[in-house]
């Protein structure tokens, strides 16, 4: 028992090395005001469902830094990490829709159910956009 805990936590642990080497890259970019190199590494990880990383593209979507401003996207991205708990993208969210036209919230849902669908739901089997 001792030992199947001790080899399913070096597993997980082993399996994160990656995302954080990514994150570390990613930072070192924005430190060095690299915005779009910073953003394509975000990006990666957001397609791979973390909710932090896509709160972060949200930011740089809705900041223009790394990509062309477009709030519309950034809904979209603060959405996916939202309908996953993200307290700050729930929040975020709310407080852009204010600012967002009938056509762009839908617009803004029709990208985040074709994104969930491709970068969320496989990972989480019962997501579901909210």
């Amino acid at each position: 028992m001792i030992r199947t805990a001790v080899f399913s936590a070096i597993i997980i642990s082993s399996a994160m090395v990656p995302v954080a080497a990514d994150y570390a890259v990613a930072l070192a970019h924005m430190r060095s005001g690299d915005y779009e190199s910073a953003y394509r590494e975000l990006r990666e990880l957001s397609d791979r469902g973390y909710p932090v990383y896509q709160n972060m593209v949200a930011r740089m979507h809705l900041e223009g830094k790394g990509v062309e401003a477009d709030p519309v996207m950034a809904h979209t991205w603060y959405w996916l990490s939202a309908s996953q708990g993200n307290e700050e993208a729930i929040r975020e969210k709310a407080d852009l829709e204010k600012d967002l036209s009938r056509e762009q919230l839908i617009r803004s849902r029709a990208l985040a159910e074709e994104y969930g669908a491709l970068y969320v739901a496989p990972i989480r089997p019962h997501w579901e956009l909210k």
